[in-house]
């Protein structure tokens, strides 16, 4: 009986360890990268942006618009 008991106080143990320590990787932002000057097209007929900016976090694209009108997060 005590080996099972030792076994799952080790098995939680470990669980929690690592969970804590996933919840800070999630915490963390992406690095923001920023594109601007070149001339966006939409690609459904739209009139093309000229001097446009593209801000990427992660894998997404948070904002498109014109150099200058948008706001860019610190970590760009």
């Amino acid at each position: 009986m005590k080996k099972i008991f030792c076994f799952g106080a080790g098995f939680v143990a470990v669980l929690l360890f690592f969970s804590g320590s996933h919840t800070t990787v999630q915490a963390q932002q992406p690095a923001a990268l920023v594109i601007e000057g070149g001339t966006l097209i939409d690609g459904n007929g739209g009139t093309p942006v000229v001097n446009s900016a593209v801000v990427i976090q992660g894998n997404r694209i948070a904002a498109l618009g014109r150099k200058g009108q948008l706001t860019y997060p610190p970590n760009a």
